[in-house]
């Protein structure tokens, strides 16, 4: 069969111009990375944990209720080691300690006479072991419960923001992408059904902060110069699905009680991820609740009605391991 030239040069430029939409249909998308940490068995974190929780409770009530919610301000300053011991089907076996720096003179520094000091740190606490799952869930918890309730707090913001990456998009994120999630409220609460409606962007990408610790026990905080975290804003809504008449959770109805009552609240987040490493390296929040619920008997009776609002900041900051302590 023979083929004309002008057929030949036909089939050739319809060639060229398939190549060249192969080319375009194969070209790269935009970068996309996934975050999740990389942790490996033997690896030691540390990070600098600050918190302070400000609630306000009013009670009504015809008697004097047990266990009613108190009222004041929480603040912890603190160091969390975190060690990561071994890695199995579900996820990696972890486990963590609260550890309060030494003050001045315990590192040898000075103090000076007169001057009005810090009130005297939390002892170092228990340790907390766990797994934590693929998924950015835990198993296998124990150890929580024996720390101070301010401590408790603290260790459930450290996690909540340490395994936020891994519930991001599989595929991985590029920058300027925006993605949600929802996830239920995970600490103990009267009004049952209640989810954070979470929208997040990665925003940009900007030098991961460097925090060092000093001979004294201070930290300098400085912007590497060879690593680069995403910075990953986060905003949310809580939302109530139960019903405001009846928002019994499970627990209290084993303990024959009934709830009712509405909950809500805002929350900020931002978050510096390594984009090497996939670790935390830095988080800010604010976050904002309110609850109005009324407690009471399953048949009603003995009545109590709270009204309750919570403002709460936090701050984590990897601390980076020195060959020798600065100065």
């Amino acid at each position: 069969m023979k083929l004309s030239i002008t057929r030949v040069r036909f089939l050739s430029l319809a060639a060229i111009f398939l190549a060249a939409a192969h080319g375009f249909s194969a070209r790269p998308k935009p970068s996309q990375i996934r975050l999740a940490p990389a942790l490996r068995p033997g690896q030691k974190l540390s990070y600098l944990v600050s918190f302070n929780l400000d609630r306000s409770v009013k009670a009504q009530s015809r008697f004097q209720a047990p266990d009613q919610p108190a009222a004041g301000k929480l603040t912890l300053e603190t160091t969390l080691h975190v060690e990561i011991l071994g890695r199995n089907t579900k996820g990696f076996q972890l486990r963590t300690q609260f550890v309060e720096p030494k003050s001045p003179a315990q590192a040898g520094g000075k103090t000076v006479p007169g001057e009005s000091q810090s009130p005297p740190p939390l002892p170092s606490s228990h340790w907390v072991a766990f797994t934590l799952v693929k998924d950015g869930s835990v198993s296998s918890l124990s150890g929580l419960a024996a720390l101070p309730a301010v401590q408790q707090l603290a260790w459930r913001e450290w996690l909540s923001r340490f395994a936020a990456s891994m519930v991001y998009p599989k595929d991985g994120v590029k920058q300027g992408e925006k993605w949600e999630t929802l996830e239920p409220e995970s600490a103990p609460s009267p009004i049952a059904g209640l989810v954070w409606h979470r929208t997040s962007q990665y925003v940009r990408d900007a030098p991961c902060p460097e925090a060092k610790r000093t001979s004294v026990g201070d930290l300098i905080e400085t912007a590497s110069k060879s690593e680069s975290c995403a910075v990953i804003l986060t905003t949310a809504q809580l939302k109530q699905d139960s019903s405001p008449k009846d928002a019994t959770p499970e627990d209290y109805k084993l303990n024959h009680l009934k709830t009712s009552g509405t909950a809500s609240g805002t929350n900020q987040t931002i978050l510096y991820i390594s984009r090497s490493t996939g670790l935390l390296t830095r988080s800010s929040e604010f976050d904002e609740q309110s609850m109005n619920v009324t407690v009471a008997l399953a048949d009603g009776s003995n009545q109590v009605h709270y009204d309750m609002t919570v403002s709460s900041r936090a701050r984590l900051l990897l601390i980076v391991p020195t060959s020798a302590p600065l100065r």
